[in-house]
């Protein structure tokens, strides 16, 4: 049975998860920064598909099992992780630039 749109395989209110190292990206962040110039958070809500953000985190989730499903015994073509972040508001374009490099390095830390 197809569920409802914008996943027509899962019903509606259906989540899919965030898989990146967001722990690790939060403690890294909180030792370059200070609360002032970047104050990560992890977002235990749960609430996704209320903002346009969520709309996204939810589709780059749904491609990771979308593919991993697809090629289930291909590992060259699987996509281990997938999620969603924000640097934040009020945050200089600098601090914003090198949170990013944070965050890449710690996703890279779990992919090697």
């Amino acid at each position: 049975m197809r569920g409802t749109p914008p996943d027509p395989t899962l019903a509606a209110g259906s989540t899919r998860s965030n898989n990146l190292p967001v722990d690790a990206i939060e403690i890294a962040i909180d030792a370059q920064f200070t609360d002032a110039q970047v104050n990560p958070r992890i977002d235990p809500s749960g609430n996704v598909g209320a903002f346009v953000s969520e709309y996204m985190a939810y589709h780059v989730a749904w491609y990771r099992d979308y593919i991993n499903a697809k090629w289930p015994n291909d590992p060259t073509k699987q996509c281990q992780r997938a999620g969603h972040t924000h640097v934040g508001v009020q945050v200089t374009v600098a601090n914003a630039e090198a949170a990013v490099d944070v965050q890449l390095n710690e996703l890279f830390q779990v992919l090697t």
